[in-house]
């Protein structure tokens, strides 16, 4: 069969959406064509005319789409078009199984796949091939032609995930050279943030096998080696929740990577999760930055409001043992929680200027449907009609502690308190004003050049001047040269 992978990217991001990729590989073991449309690549041309261009030229008998509910609603007219065409249309991703009512009661919509889903995936797709019966299928809700819906269980979780394909690089890349490949090297989490949907991931598959599964560090480094020689990438990114809770494979992984690999690697973990010696090790592999949830500098917020439960001595701590493994460090922060103040945000601002960050990332905080975090802010009618536009653009949130406009201020000048001299906050502080009381549209016009401006500040500081600018001059011939 002929299957169409859709990655409605509402925020452009550049990254392979490796859970597509995934389902790629395992159709493709199984003999099926694939093809992927992201559509970030039509932002300056019509979705509609390029997605129904494509429907013509591939004909697909399936289109899947992967989305978090910040893309619902490119989701929906990419579902609207696919149906006009004649597939059969199933919604994944995040939303998808933090929503299943909601999702599945559009009419574009066949199907939506919860959790993992490259062997439901599979088993739907040769069913439907063999014309057999597949509103049965584990993982699976299913609409049938009387509007009833047939909602499965999840099948059991694989526990030996080094025997998945590796994933489908091929499928986007082939599609553009504006993505770049990233690494997962472990599935599931075993913390439960309030903001993320983790929880509900592991209420899912409760009793459905071992949650938090890591593939061997041989089967990690086959990987990246095969995409390295492949697709000459110059960075390894890998994007686990936490990249260093098995300290065995850890190890091993270490000394293989330096031994067959040894470009810079990036991974993420937790404060909690970490010390000197394994940024030692992890230094010596080729890492070369080591990102880090600070989250908020307020102990009542990051361990009551968040449930991320770590002292501000241990966030202090793991920078400085970074630092002296000489690993450049970069920290996320979140404001615009619950109970968020002008005081809580500036408790942030005062740890992040402490722990000396290489880089920060400042967000704008969420309520997802599917996280605790949601149901916090719907109890107490703080959620806005307005949709959320994304983690640096505003809040959708109405916090009875803080303005919208003083919150949007806040982060628009956030990395300039962090990084400036104190000398200087005179001057932030009139810049912050004058944010805060302009109007909604012309704060959020003015604020975006700040965010490029500290995303380019985050990479002159990580890499140096001198690979900033060859960096940059590379992406432009490539460019170049596609063009």
């Amino acid at each position: 069969m002929r299957i169409l992978l859709v990655n409605p990217n509402y925020t452009l991001q550049t990254y392979i959406p490796i859970g597509l990729a995934y389902i790629s590989a395992a159709l493709k073991q199984q003999g099926h064509v694939t093809s992927a449309f992201d559509t970030r690549l039509s932002v300056k041309k019509s979705l509609r005319h390029d997605l129904q261009q494509r429907m013509q030229q591939f004909k697909p008998d399936i289109v899947a789409i992967s989305c978090r509910e910040i893309d619902f609603d490119i989701a929906l007219q990419v579902a609207e078009i696919a149906k006009q065409h004649g597939a059969f249309v199933v919604a994944g991703g995040p939303f998808a199984t933090a929503a299943p009512n909601e999702v599945i009661a559009f009419d574009c919509i066949d199907a939506i796949c919860l959790g993992e889903a490259e062997d439901a995936f599979a088993e739907l797709v040769e069913r439907m091939q063999n014309g057999q019966h597949f509103f049965d299928v584990k993982n699976f809700w299913f609409k049938k032609k009387n509007g009833k819906i047939v909602k499965n269980d999840v099948m059991p979780l694989r526990e030996d995930i080094d025997s998945l394909p590796l994933p489908d690089w091929d499928v986007f890349l082939l599609e553009s050279n504006k993505f770049e490949p990233t690494f997962l090297s472990s599935r599931g989490c075993p913390f439960n943030c309030t903001y993320c949907i983790n929880h509900l991931l592991q209420k899912l598959y409760a009793g459905k096998g071992k949650y938090v599964r890591f593939r061997k560090a041989e089967n990690v480094v086959a990987e990246v080696k095969q995409c390295v020689e492949k697709f000459n990438i110059k960075v390894v990114n890998f994007v686990d929740d936490a990249f260093t809770v098995d300290k065995k494979r850890l190890k091993t992984f270490a000394a293989l990577y330096k031994k067959e690999i040894g470009l810079p690697f990036t991974v993420i973990t937790r404060a909690d999760m970490i010390d000197y010696d394994t940024f030692k090790m992890l230094r010596n592999a080729g890492c070369e930055s080591v990102a880090m949830g600070v989250e908020s500098g307020s102990d009542f917020i990051r361990e009551k409001v968040m449930r991320r439960r770590m002292s501000r001595e241990t966030i202090v701590n793991a920078f400085r043992a970074a630092q002296k493994a000489g690993v450049c460090t970069f920290a996320f922060n979140i404001i615009g929680s619950p109970f968020e103040t002008e005081q809580t945000i500036w408790e942030t601002i005062n740890l992040n200027r402490r722990i000396k960050p290489s880089s920060v990332q400042i967000s704008i905080m969420a309520a997802f449907k599917g996280t605790e975090l949601y149901d916090i802010v719907k109890q107490r009618g703080w959620i806005s009609d307005k949709k959320f536009e994304g983690w640096f653009n505003e809040s959708a949130l109405l916090l009875p502690s803080i303005s919208k406009a003083k919150l949007e201020a806040y982060h628009k000048t956030f990395a300039f308190y962090v990084f400036a001299p104190k000398q200087l906050y005179p001057f932030i502080h009139v810049l912050r004003k004058a944010f805060e009381y302009s109007p909604n549209s012309l704060r959020r016009f003015l604020g975006w050049p700040f965010v490029r401006l500290n995303q380019l500040h985050n990479i002159f500081r990580r890499t140096g001047f001198k690979r900033t600018v060859l960096f940059f001059i590379r992406r432009a011939a490539t460019v170049a040269k596609a063009k």
